[in-house]
Order: C-alpha cells, then sequence, then structure tokens
C-alpha cells in the first residue's frame, strides 16, 4: 500500500496522477469528492513473484491540511474574521481561489 498525500481540493476538484512502479507507468484517476482514506486498487499489479498469482497495489489517499480551505463534508469552507460594522454595513471578502496553487 501507498500513501497518496494530496490537499483538500485536489480531493475535492478532481485530478489525475501518475506513478512509476516497476517500469510501469499507472495513471491515478483521483474522483472528484474523494475522501480522506479511499482505497484506489489496481487489481493484480503488486508484488510478482513466479508461480504466485500477483496481488493488488492499493493508494490510500492522504489528505493534507491546507492554509485556507478546511474541508466538512463535501464542502470547502474558509473562515474569515470580519468586524460588527463590516458585518451590519456590507463588506466584500477578498479570499483565495480553490485552483490557485500557491
Amino acid at each position: 500500500m501507498f500513501m497518496l498525500c494530496l490537499s483538500v481540493h485536489v480531493t475535492w476538484s478532481g485530478h489525475m496522477k501518475g506513478a512509476t512502479i516497476v517500469e510501469e507507468m499507472l495513471i491515478i484517476d483521483i474522483k472528484p469528492g474523494g475522501k480522506n482514506g479511499t482505497n484506489i486498487t489496481f487489481p493484480g499489479k503488486g508484488n510478482e513473484v513466479p508461480g504466485v498469482i500477483p496481488s493488488d497495489l492499493i493508494f490510500i489517499i492522504d489528505e493534507k491540511l491546507h492554509t485556507v480551505f478546511k474541508r466538512i463534508g463535501n464542502d470547502l469552507v474558509v473562515t474569515q474574521k470580519i468586524s460588527l460594522v463590516e458585518a451590519l454595513t456590507g463588506y466584500t471578502v477578498h479570499c483565495q481561489h480553490w485552483m490557485d496553487e500557491t
């Protein structure tokens, strides 16, 4: 098993990752909404020993914490403090878009 460390916005939106395992390139398709701990299995791509059926190769999604976004269920959440005056009189909140890789 291999841990696949991905940021919250990658697991939320979906992504393609490549992994080279013993001279074979595998494409890992991370579906949008993928959750922490999800297994991605490649049947028969694990250890190969003569006379034995090859095992499965399993990648496990390990979601990294993000500096701006927090995941709650299927939602990405940004928390930003504003003053009472801003809340009562109107205020435009500026925040990073989830696709910015900064």
